[in-house]
């Protein structure tokens, strides 16, 4: 009996029920993905990290180092397990050539490397460390990710009229340098291929690296060493910083799915009370005649209960099977970076349970929703009769005081500003703010502007001239008087020590010059423009405990030369900046000249790809969520005025005129959504970005929005999706009469 009564009521609502189950898979397909691209994310870097076994603590230098006095160092040093002197080669990018391509313009600095045996391992696609053979190179993953390189391309190193050609075999994953915003990349080579290297290329770097039975000990370990004077002319970092690159770059995507998996949840919330408030209303009739007749409340909920959870259990199967293609689309990307991990249990139940968490709330809300109905009274309802409305409508707006416009305009609107319509609203409020947070997010990462976050002001050219103080003069007066240049400015990187709040002396790297010129963001303060005056890092002042107007002490320990100099410059308008800096690097050798703008996008890129992936997904999500919502509310409300619409009809209505008046009515109230949705975007938005990123140490960001976008593109869409929704859900008035309502 019941299941009869259920096949029957599903037959005579089937739009309604399909377009509900179209939700409730979307949303239960997008919440299984993100969950199970969470866990595969946070396996792959798992297993990267183990296999791979990263140092604890690193010290840069550049320059000669002897590791025979390192190693007498580590040997009074009970806290290291292990430790490793790494001799790099660095190759001019102009110098080199990847795949017929040279990389004098690349942001990129790579050097060459041996592989390591014992940690830091530079793994090849088969998870091994990676071996490659006499003139054979393998690649760091970045060039593959970003189409540079494929196996069997030749990578040619031309120095001093001498070419050698190195054959690439293999992709490594690098856990030090993996994420595309580090711009050094290591190179493996044959040892004997790296003698030969070694013996023609000028510039060494050593990564003096530390494994420790106390990773938490890295800090202290990287202050002795500088204290007891070993080489380290360039800067320190510690674990910490590498597992945060490679989650920044990588989970960074898994968050953004799994907030957008949540709005969506809401929204399918949101879409079913509407559905069951809309059947309750037209059900009235029959619903007044079970009770006066002696029906249970209990069991005539559970008729409803049963309809929705099976919807709720069917778009949670057809979700989670709908997850496994998207989830292998976005997950591509991001496991080229870290590897493909064997699968776990947990790679197959917390998708499940992500999607049946989502069936579960579907039927939690319609108990909730279905509340109401044990507080109608048999009599209320057969009073309210065919009408079939919860509540009595209450008609503030009188048409005959209406003056300005039509009829079937003036009703259109009117009906807009019921209270019934806020359920419609928020679900195109929502979805705009599904499409704009991370679109908002992929203009902001794009804009030059945002440079200024990462300690790099807005210039268009930036010239590195490493630490050649005659080489740095010349750039500097030569950019002066170039005709080309509008202005310029020099600053020179130094070591110097600070004194912490415990007692000790932390090393810090300290940029001097006008930083007035091109200013960084500064979430407090200003820049430093006089004598004795010092802006840090966010992170950097959490550290020391200071604030504004605090005063800190520093000293030199090696004299307090330069480590290295760069000069950054504006230009004329007109002036192509890839051009110029390409110029600029070609007059003076040994210097580095780049555009700020193309070397800001090589750092980010493939970041910036992986965030455009999700804000399309996330668009195409929220375009179908309002179309199909709106066309069940469109259905519902023609459905429960079918003896109004009829009734119009045969006093002289046209059609076409109730056509447009329910078209007016929707597309008000969903242009009232998208207002909402996009200050909430610009507003809660802002807060929700500023709040993530300063989580990561960069807190302030203001987001950075194409108004095109923001306020027009996206808008206009979701309204034609509006539109169209809603004409397609009007088709039936036409055949709309008195005889036949229904």
């Amino acid at each position: 009996m019941l299941t009869r009564m259920i096949r029957a009521d599903l037959r005579r609502s089937r739009a309604v029920s399909i377009t509900l189950l179209a939700i409730v898979t979307l949303a239960a397909a997008l919440a299984a993905m993100s969950a199970g691209l969470i866990v595969r994310t946070t396996t792959a870097i798992d297993h990267l990290w183990d296999t791979s076994k990263p140092p604890h603590a690193v010290q840069m230098h550049a320059g000669e180092a002897d590791p025979a006095a390192i190693d007498a160092w580590v040997q009074t040093r009970p806290a290291i397990e292990d430790h490793h002197v790494m001799r790099t080669v660095k190759v001019p990018p102009q110098s080199l050539t990847i795949a017929g391509v040279n990389q004098g313009e690349s942001a990129l600095e790579p050097a060459f490397v041996t592989s390591p045996q014992r940690f830091d391992l530079l793994l090849d696609s088969h998870g091994n460390p990676a071996a490659p053979g006499p003139g054979e190179i393998v690649l760091p993953v970045h060039y593959r990710a970003i189409g540079a390189a494929d196996i069997g391309d030749v990578v040619a190193v031309q120095l001093d009229g001498s070419r050698r050609e190195l054959r690439v075999v293999d992709f490594a994953r690098d856990v030090q340098m993996n994420p595309s915003m580090v711009t050094s990349k290591r190179f493996v080579v044959h040892p004997d291929d790296f003698a030969a290297l070694d013996a023609q290329l000028e510039e060494v770097e050593y990564l003096i690296e530390f494994r420790l039975h106390d990773p938490s000990a890295a800090k202290a370990e990287l202050d002795a060493y500088r204290a007891a004077g070993l080489p380290a002319s360039g800067v320190a970092v510690d674990h910490t910083i590498f597992r945060l690159m490679n989650a920044l770059s990588t989970l960074l995507l898994a968050g953004v799915a799994l907030l957008v998996a949540g709005l969506l949840v809401v929204v399918a919330g949101l879409a079913l009370r509407l559905a069951i408030l809309a059947a309750l209303e037209n059900d009235l009739p029959e619903l007044a005649t079970l009770k006066a007749i002696g029906a249970r409340p209990k069991a005539i909920r559970r008729l409803y209960v049963v309809k929705y959870a099976a919807i709720a259990a069917a778009g949670a199967l057809l979700g989670y099977a709908l997850s496994f293609p998207i989830l292998s689309a976005v997950s591509e990307p991001v496991l080229l970076y870290l590897g493909q991990p064997a699968l776990t249990l947990w790679d197959i139940l917390v998708p499940i349970l992500a999607a049946a968490a989502v069936g579960a709330m579907v039927v939690l809300l319609c108990l909730a929703t279905l509340r109401r109905l044990s507080r109608i009274s048999a009599t209320q309802a057969l009073r309210t009769g065919a009408a079939g409305q919860l509540k009595p409508r209450r008609h503030r707006l009188v048409l005959s005081r209406n003056r300005w416009l039509p009829t079937q305009a003036w009703l259109g609107l009117k009906e807009a500003m019921r209270p019934a319509n806020a359920l419609l609203v928020g679900v195109v409020a929502t979805a705009t703010f599904l499409v704009l947070l991370p679109l908002n997010a992929v203009t902001t990462l794009a804009d030059p502007g945002f440079s200024s976050y990462l300690g790099v002001g807005q210039a268009d050219v930036l010239i590195d001239t490493q630490d050649d103080p005659a080489l740095f003069e010349q750039v500097r007066a030569g950019v002066a008087a170039d005709p080309d240049v509008t202005r310029s400015t020099g600053l020179a990187t130094r070591r110097l020590d600070v004194l912490t709040p415990d007692g000790e002396w932390e090393s810090l790297l300290v940029e001097s010059g006008d930083h007035t010129m091109f200013p960084l963001h500064y979430s407090q303060g200003y820049a430093p423009a006089a004598p004795g005056e010092i802006a840090f890092s966010h992170n950097q002042a959490a550290a020391l405990k200071a604030g504004l107007g605090d005063r800190v002490t520093l000293k030199s320990t090696d004299g307090g030369a330069a480590h290295w100099h760069s000069v950054s410059v504006d230009l004329a308008e007109g002036v192509d900046a890839k051009a110029k800096a390409d110029a600029l690097a070609a007059a003076y050798p040994g210097a580095k000249a780049l555009s700020v703008a193309e070397a800001s996008n090589e750092a980010i890129g493939a970041t910036l790809t992986q965030l455009r992936l999700v804000s399309g997904l996330s668009a195409a999500v929220a375009f179908a969520l309002v179309f199909l919502v709106t066309a069940l509310f469109a259905v519902l409300v023609v459905s429960r005025e079918a003896d109004q619409i009829a009734t119009q009809r045969a006093i002289g209505a046209r059609a076409s005129g109730l056509v447009g008046q329910y078209l007016i009515r929707f597309v008000a109230v969903g242009v009232f959504g998208v207002l909402i949705g996009v200050v909430l975007a610009q507003t809660l938005g802002q807060l929700l970005t500023a709040g993530a990123v300063g989580l990561l140490g960069a807190p302030g960001l203001v987001v950075l929005v194409d108004p095109l976008l923001s306020w027009l593109a996206v808008p206009a869409l979701l309204i034609v999706a509006v539109v169209a929704a809603t004409l397609l859900a009007l088709g039936r008035i036409p055949t709309i009469t008195v005889l036949d309502p229904g």
